[in-house]
């Protein structure tokens, strides 16, 4: 049986019977799932810019994107404020606003770059968050 990074996430929180804390991580792992599924959907609009249907659906994923990540900066704001990821933010709200996309394929490719990384930093964060409150020292060693 193959498990993934939340079940065994979830399994290790609910054996320290930290239920308050597998709650809130499910929900976090959730928006960072969430996050990443609508920067999937971004990046496959991108190959398909040149039509008029791919540039409808890249500007609704480009809305989706910016909603979602934001939402991450609720737990943590750190990995969102690094300037790439403003950047790509400011990209996508702009393309949004203005309704059209004014960068070019590469470009737009290395601004979701960006926003990927933002996500996977925040996932570390909240793993780091939750390994330093489960986190019990060894008692001292006196040594003879």
């Amino acid at each position: 049986m193959k498990w993934s990074w939340d079940e065994v996430v979830l399994d290790w929180l609910l054996t320290s019977n930290k239920e308050l804390l597998c709650d809130e991580y499910h929900q976090q792992w959730q928006m960072v799932v969430d996050s990443l599924d609508a920067l999937t959907q971004l990046h496959i609009c991108i190959a398909d810019l040149d039509s008029e249907s791919g540039q409808q659906r890249f500007l609704l994923y480009a809305d989706i994107v910016y909603k979602k990540v934001n939402q991450l900066s609720f737990i943590s704001a750190l990995p969102i404020s690094t300037p790439d990821c403003l950047l790509a933010l400011q990209a996508l709200q702009r393309c949004s606003h203005e309704q059209t996309v004014s960068l070019d394929a590469d470009e737009l490719y290395h601004r979701m770059h960006s926003l990927s990384m933002a996500i996977a930093n925040e996932y570390d964060l909240i793993l780091s968050r939750l390994t330093k409150t489960l986190f019990i020292p060894l008692p001292k060693m006196v040594m003879a």
